[in-house]
């Protein structure tokens, strides 16, 4: 059973502003984690969210095993995605 890919808002909105290449890039980062998310993740400390790492970016995620759902809430360049999680 593969998961479902959801964004939030923020997260197509931040996915859109990238240049074409990198967002193409977390695209196709996101859709390798459609049969198992866990393979490529990191789960961040302190917290039930996970970080993927794509180049200098980030895409933080929750993961809801109940729902086969991967959630995006947020992607941005790893200098500040961290803020205020």
């Amino acid at each position: 059973m593969d998961y479902r890919i959801s964004l939030t808002k923020s997260a197509k909105k931040a996915l859109i502003a990238l240049p074409s290449d990198h967002a193409k890039r977390i695209v196709e980062a996101l859709e390798s984690l459609r049969s198992d998310p866990f393979s490529r993740v990191k789960r961040l400390k302190g917290s039930h969210l996970f970080s993927l790492r794509s180049g200098d970016y980030r895409i933080i995620l929750s993961i809801r095993r109940d729902q086969l759902l991967v959630l995006v809430l947020r992607i941005g360049h790893r200098s500040g995605v961290y803020r205020g999680l």
